[in-house]
């Protein structure tokens, strides 16, 4: 019977990755095995607190409470003992046994989301807002510094410019304006929306930029959307900086 806890054991810790508003953010970083053994981990945490529970709430709960003369049974252990004593097959010494496992199994499906409520009044309580997706997002994304570096553009709304050079030797300048959506397989960083200022290409022999296309005279919805792993830098992009850096060349402004 021992056996029933194994698929549990993984699906509560797999619900706890896809409700828990950090990890779920993360759950895109594990495949193939490690997700099976992070999910095995987690899912054993979760047991072990369902186990907790239900012997806290057996040893110390009254087996039913009376609320306007309605007597509610919340004996979950023998409410399912019942049941299953309702069935002829099984043996009447193996019952307790099974409805235990039964009892445990059900609570620890139900702790994810206890753990997920939880966490979400943490995050609540620090970040003192009920939208705590861009905070906990930019923590996921702390580890790396180009990650980092366009979801904090992407936060100040087009305040700046950046510059992306990308791996054809393609450079645009332009506000990032969003990124892609985190999912089961691919982050929130797989991709990002710019609004175009200007475009160029970095030179064969020297790699310097050269700018050759204006983008102000386009409409305001011409946008562009660039694989991330296509990126091979990121900075802030200043006018006067670019001029100082090229003394020789021309003053370029796509005005």
């Amino acid at each position: 019977m021992l056996l029933l806890l194994v698929l549990p054991v993984l699906v509560s810790g797999f619900l706890l990755f896809h409700f828990h508003p950090y990890y779920k953010y993360k759950l895109h970083r594990y495949e193939g095995q490690y997700l099976y053994l992070r999910s095995a981990q987690f899912g054993l945490y979760c047991f072990l607190i369902s186990i907790f529970i239900d012997s806290y709430a057996y040893s110390n709960l009254p087996a039913s409470v009376t609320v306007c003369s309605f007597v509610f049974e919340i004996d979950l252990h023998k409410f399912v003992n019942g049941i299953l004593s309702s069935y002829e097959v099984l043996n009447s010494t193996e019952v307790p046994k099974l409805a235990w496992i039964l009892v445990v199994i059900i609570t620890s499906l139900v702790v994810p989301l206890l753990w997920s409520g939880l966490s979400f009044l943490k995050y609540f309580i620090r970040y003192w807002t009920l939208s705590t997706r861009q905070p906990l997002i930019a923590k996921v994304l702390s580890d790396s510094p180009l990650d980092a570096f366009l979801f904090e553009a992407m936060l100040k709304k087009g305040e700046h410019l950046v510059m992306l050079s990308l791996s054809d030797r393609k450079v645009y300048v332009g506000k990032i304006l969003s990124m892609g959506e985190p999912n089961e397989s691919e982050g929130p960083d797989q991709e990002v929306l710019l609004k175009p200022v200007m475009s160029g290409y970095r030179k064969t022999e020297d790699l310097t930029v050269e700018f050759t296309t204006s983008y102000n005279g386009l409409d305001e919805d011409t946008f562009i959307t660039i694989r991330q792993d296509l990126i091979v830098s990121a900075c802030e992009f200043k006018f006067d900086t670019y001029e100082n850096l090229n003394p020789k060349k021309e003053p370029w402004s796509p005005v």
